[in-house]
């Protein structure tokens, strides 16, 4: 609990320390710092107790209230910011290596971040010290995109903890694996090869374990032969979690097949990216 304290007090010092410098914030610290001020905002309301703030296993309804990375990604525009910023890390090591916190700081006046190099849409948020808004360089047609109306979708799911993949660079395994440590974490991945959907007393049974889909009370995947042409497309229900350990026993695998011999690739993610505003604009 007061390791949690001290590493939020020192991260707000900081956040507080790149905007005296003009620095930009960017990738999951945004989304942290997004979702603790929200859960924050809940927490007081409710009139929860002070002292139990940073205590993990209390009130787990509002557990975003504090950031528990301690990880921040950081870019200036100019060197002497860059260079005043630096002073700051090193006059801070003691403490930073104390609270195990990691950083990346760079210059780019050209560039802005991510750097087309974020994973989920989510991570394309900056912030600076006047704002939050969504950067023109995540590599995705959201570049094109500049209105409130998109900062607001994408800070909308970042507190309802909804993302969605982006790219395609990794094998099939390691974007599995990424996407399944963002759904551990409580995250909702809305662009799989498949739909997580309730388990609303199915009558079918799961070819894996065999057991009636209502027996437990587990989510169900819907899996589709083509998931690009869902309402034309051969498809079945079946555990998400019996799923997911199915696709554990293929990870040499280019990609994947369900029992039913779907091929199921995670590099597909990209292609299933749910881009409205830009068609609404």
């Amino acid at each position: 609990m007061l390791y949690y304290k001290e590493l939020n007090e020192f991260l707000t010092e900081i956040e507080l320390e790149v905007f005296r410098n003009d620095g930009i914030i960017y990738d999951t610290f945004v989304c942290d710092r997004i979702l603790a001020k929200h859960n924050t905002n809940i927490y007081i309301k409710n009139v929860l107790p002070v002292d139990k703030f940073y205590d993990i296993s209390y009130n787990p309804e509002t557990i975003n209230r504090f950031i528990k990375t301690p990880t921040i990604k950081v870019v200036f525009k100019e060197q002497h910011n860059f260079n005043r910023f630096i002073k700051f890390i090193e006059d801070n090591t003691n403490k930073i290596n104390e609270l195990k916190i990691t950083y990346k700081i760079s210059v780019s006046n050209e560039e802005a971040p991510p750097f087309k190099n974020n994973n989920y849409t989510c991570y394309g948020l900056l912030m600076d010290k006047n704002t939050i808004y969504y950067s023109n360089n995540t590599g995705t047609p959201y570049d094109y995109v500049m209105t409130d109306e998109l900062d607001k979708k994408i800070i909308d799911d970042i507190i309802n903890k909804r993302t969605q993949y982006i790219r395609g660079f990794h094998s099939n395994n390691e974007i599995f694996n990424d996407i399944y440590r963002m759904i551990k974490d409580g995250w909702k991945i809305t662009n799989l090869p498949y739909e997580i959907i309730p388990n609303e007393s199915f009558s079918e049974f799961c070819p894996i374990c065999l057991e009636q889909l209502i027996v437990r009370d587990t989510e169900i995947v819907k899996l589709y032969e083509n998931v690009f042409y869902k309402t034309k497309s051969n498809s079945y229900k079946i555990h998400h979690d019996c799923l997911v350990k199915f696709f554990k026993t293929q990870q040499k695998k280019i990609f994947f097949k369900c029992p039913y011999r779907y091929v199921i690739d995670f590099n597909s993610c990209k292609y299933l990216i749910d881009y409205k505003i830009i068609h609404n604009n």
